[in-house]
């Protein structure tokens, strides 16, 4: 921001700190104790948080200079600066009641909606009346029912009066092999914006870095895999949208999210794909139930809130917030409520990246994405040799 003659002549009445000054009064003010050492605590190993920072420690890491947390923009010069999609999930036992409930959830709120299915359905019934050019419509495919469901899926979606272009959505596939997603991949080719979702790893990972690693291993399978099926890169990774958990931890679950936006670009250009941009990477952040029983009955709707709100911030592009319990119509009411407030009450749709420049949150961004990157190379090094 560049300021006025009237502004300058403001801010010249005070005196500038910097990040010695401050420690040498706040260690005064503690009778002598070093405040870096008193209120240093660690994230995770080898992730300090201090308790001040300054743009010093962004000049500490000017290797991300080059690298714009850029989030998706929509094309329309009137349009929001954020968007992103509020989904809600429902188990498909009945097409017609799972599509009345589907209806009534976009009616309300959601952007989109997650089916769960797990035998066989008549798509036609279950997806009547829902506007499909309007909505995110995602499936969770169970893997041994997964090939005929895609089938189904692909006949109707052929049938409807949709271009490819018109249709946004993902496909799950719970315990899929890599080459089992590649299949979906090309059966759904030309679908553009209808892709393919990589989970986290159901593995025992320990904190946020070692979960963005675990990300990056099963991306590279996909693309290793892509590779030798004669799958363009650019195509497959464009049709990806990655999965990640968010918890009550609220600034660390922003770094994360950011790193990991972060360092799936930097396996993209790994791969010496050019064309492949940062908000062309695709975040579905999930905030499970939290019960913590020193905060019922509304422990989960602040935690719900909080992870939500950490989740845009981060840069997600599609939320889903998932209710304490699933048969009360008030708690499902609420966790799909929780997205909509933040972007119309809140007004969090208003800004593309309201936490780019803050110091302690690019700190620990880029503290989370080294590490990450670090424990991912370590663990290809392994294999290899192995």
């Amino acid at each position: 921001m560049i300021m006025n003659q009237n502004q300058k002549l403001l801010f010249s009445h005070f005196s500038k700190v910097n990040k010695e000054k401050w420690a040498e009064k706040a260690t005064n003010d503690l009778k002598g104790e070093d405040v870096f050492k008193k209120y240093t605590w660690e994230l995770e190993p080898g992730i300090h948080i201090l308790p001040y920072y300054d743009p010093s420690d962004l000049q500490a890491n000017a290797q991300y200079e080059a690298f714009h947390n850029r989030l998706a923009m929509p094309d329309h010069p009137t349009a929001n600066a954020r968007v992103w999609h509020n989904l809600q999930h429902l188990t498909v036992e009945d097409e017609k009641i799972a599509n009345r409930e589907a209806r009534d959830a976009l009616n309300s709120g959601a952007d989109g909606i997650i089916f769960n299915i797990p035998h066989s359905v008549d798509f036609k019934s279950l997806l009547e009346n829902i506007k499909l050019e309007h909505c995110n419509i995602s499936f969770q495919f169970s893997r041994e029912s997964a090939t005929d469901l895609a089938e189904g899926l692909f006949t109707f979606f052929q049938s409807s009066a949709l271009k490819p272009e018109q249709i946004t959505g993902t496909i799950e596939l719970t315990e899929g092999t890599v080459n089992e997603k590649l299949a979906m991949f090309n059966k759904f080719k030309d679908y553009t914006q209808f892709r393919v979702l990589l989970n986290e790893s159901k593995t025992d990972t320990h904190g946020f870095s070692e979960s963005i690693a675990a990300q990056l291993k099963a991306t590279i399978q996909l693309i290793e895999a892509a590779q030798t099926a004669g799958n363009p890169l650019e195509e497959v990774l464009t049709k990806c949208t990655v999965n990640t958990s968010v918890g009550p931890d609220y600034f660390a679950e922003i770094a994360k999210i950011r790193a990991l936006r972060m360092l799936f670009f930097q396996v993209a250009r790994a791969y010496d794909v050019s064309t492949f941009l940062p908000e062309h990477v695709k975040i579905r952040a999930v905030s499970d139930p939290w019960i913590n029983e020193a905060y019922q009955p509304h422990g989960n709707m602040l935690k719900a809130s909080t992870g939500a709100m950490a989740a845009i911030l981060g840069g997600c592009d599609e939320l889903l917030v998932v209710p304490e319990d699933n048969d009360q119509s008030l708690m499902v009411r609420i966790a799909r409520n929780v997205s909509s407030i933040l972007k119309e009450e809140v007004f969090l749709k208003g800004s593309a990246d309201p936490v780019a420049g803050s110091y302690y949150l690019e700190n620990l961004t880029n503290d989370i994405a080294q590490k990450a990157w670090h424990i991912f190379q370590s663990t290809l090094e392994e294999e290899t040799v192995s």
